[in-house]
């Protein structure tokens, strides 16, 4: 029994001197600064012990190259001008997340900017670096007074909620590579006013440019395919939409409430429109429940049997149907040309009144070059056929002879 006892107590004694024994923890401080090393001795901030309002985030803590800024690290500290030193890659999660910030300098060596990471400051104009590909959600939402915003060349995805509520933003330049925008990037935007996507466009996500009220033109790209639910809902000052050829689906609601909106021009490649994707506006009534109404005189302009005139006759809207073309024709079948001398073709389509796409092609470029307005330059002695191509598949072909 003794023996017993013996043990138990000391067990109990090895366990109390566990329990008081510090833990060594891997965390540092450095002026106003807090950090934490990883195992290659690299910093990441974790925390801002300060007061001012203009700071330069630091290259380098006792000796440590700082590489990182950790979640939360600035969070609600009331900053004005920030600077950040290169050599610093990644961003956190919420780290300048309504900071009142006006001003932020991002350097070249920044590759990941995590959700929320600068959502709810005042900054005026954003520059991100050419390699800050990989961006969270919500990354500059409600930033009320952002008016600027340069994007890198190669990115090819700007995701949700990323300028969500920027009210003063008035135009946004993409960057050629750009492949979708995701769910509600640019809702509430208030002051933007036009929109032309990039070639390499495919999806614009649902709620993507919803409310942005004085959103007035929008240039769609070919190659786009997906417009996703209520993507331009309540984008009262769109008067006109003509959606792409290359577009295939149309989410529910997707223009509703679009209420200075006319006519809309859908191509015959769409196999699905959403109910009241257009001609529609719609109001709260009595418990709370949500009622459609068509908007006057609304015109839908498609092809006879395709998925537009269905849209319009399914919903009494006046449908204009467009023709498609059944030849196309090119004013030369040869061409001779100098180098470095040009020839503009064009190309004549029967019936006259038909509506298409025309591409055209070279069959060698190093021979001569065409343009998508038809214009050829003679490049190197050799031949060259150019082919122009209508929407539904009609050719015409043009041999270039250079000497």
């Amino acid at each position: 029994m003794k023996k017993s006892v013996c043990i138990i107590l000391s067990v109990l004694m090895l366990l109390s001197v566990i329990a008081v024994a510090p833990v060594s923890v891997n965390a540092y401080t450095s002026g106003d600064y807090g950090y934490t090393l990883s195992s290659s001795g690299n910093a990441t901030i974790y925390d801002y012990y300060g007061s001012k309002g203009n700071i330069t985030i630091p290259a380098k803590l006792d000796g440590h190259k700082v590489t990182a800024i950790a979640a939360r690290a600035f969070t609600e500290h009331y900053l004005n001008k920030v600077v950040i030193s290169k050599g610093i890659k990644k961003i956190g999660n919420s780290a300048f997340e309504a900071c009142h910030m006006s001003s932020i300098t991002l350097p070249s060596t920044i590759t990941t900017i995590e959700f929320d990471a600068f959502n709810e400051n005042d900054l005026e104009t954003v520059t991100l670096p050419e390699k800050a590909l990989n961006l969270g959600e919500g990354i500059f939402d409600y930033n009320l007074k952002l008016k600027s915003v340069t994007l890198p060349s190669k990115l090819t995805k700007i995701p949700a909620r990323c300028f969500a509520g920027c009210w003063k933003l008035k135009t946004i330049k993409f960057p050629k590579a750009l492949k979708s925008i995701g769910k509600t990037a640019f809702a509430n935007c208030r002051k933007l006013e036009t929109v032309k996507f990039p070639s390499k466009l495919t999806k614009i996500g649902e709620n993507a440019f919803d409310r942005c009220e004085i959103l007035k033109t929008i240039k769609f790209n070919e190659g786009l395919k997906t417009i996703g639910k209520e993507a331009f809902e309540d984008c009262y000052a769109l008067e006109k939409v003509t959606l792409p050829y290359s577009l295939t689906e149309l989410g529910e609601d997707a223009f509703c409430n679009c209420t200075a909106m006319k006519s809309v021009t859908i191509r015959d490649k769409v196999k699905k429109i959403g109910s009241h994707a257009f001609g529609y506006y719609n109001e709260v009534m009595g418990d709370d429940e949500l009622m459609y109404f068509e908007l006057d005189n609304f015109t839908v302009k498609a092809y006879k049997g395709s998925e537009g005139a269905k849209y319009a006759s399914d919903n009494g809207f006046t449908l204009k149907t467009m023709k498609k073309p059944t030849k196309v024709k090119l004013n030369k079948k040869t061409k001779t040309l100098a180098k470095g001398k040009t020839f503009k073709l064009k190309a004549t389509l029967t019936p006259k009144t038909a509506v298409t796409l025309l591409t055209w092609k070279s069959s060698n470029k190093k021979v001569a070059t065409v343009t998508q307005k038809g214009k050829v330059k003679a490049k190197k002695k050799g031949t060259a056929v150019i082919t122009v191509k209508t929407h539904n598949g009609k050719k015409a072909k043009c041999k270039i002879k250079v000497n």
